[in-house]
């Protein structure tokens, strides 16, 4: 059995945000989202030009600011961008080291 068409639509105020200086807030990747449900697309068509996570991620954010309308979107799963915050000691900056001049270049005036 087939997928039924899951369809995504720019809103109201989606096609206001496309269409003034409020689309400049968004980043690239949503832009380009946004532009593709102007008027309507399909899931199916959308997977085609982008990695699914991003593209559910790109979704959840539209749907959720209400500037597409078209079935819910799953939240996107951010444990996968935790990272490790003992990577790098607290404690003082490490002193920067002075350049020692090369041999056999020339000097340069002060």
């Amino acid at each position: 059995m087939t997928e039924p068409t899951r369809l995504y639509a720019i809103t109201p105020k989606g096609r206001q945000v496309l269409r003034g200086p409020t689309v400049w807030c968004l980043t690239a990747h949503l832009r380009d989202v946004l532009v593709l449900c102007d008027p309507a697309i399909s899931m199916a068509h959308l997977r085609q030009t982008m990695p699914r996570e991003s593209l559910n991620a790109a979704l959840f954010a539209l749907w959720d600011l209400g500037l597409v309308d078209g079935p819910p979107v799953e939240a996107p799963d951010h444990s996968q961008w935790e990272f490790d915050a003992r990577s790098r000691p607290i404690g003082p900056l490490p002193r920067a080291r002075k350049a020692r001049p090369v041999e056999g270049a020339p000097a340069r005036a002060a």
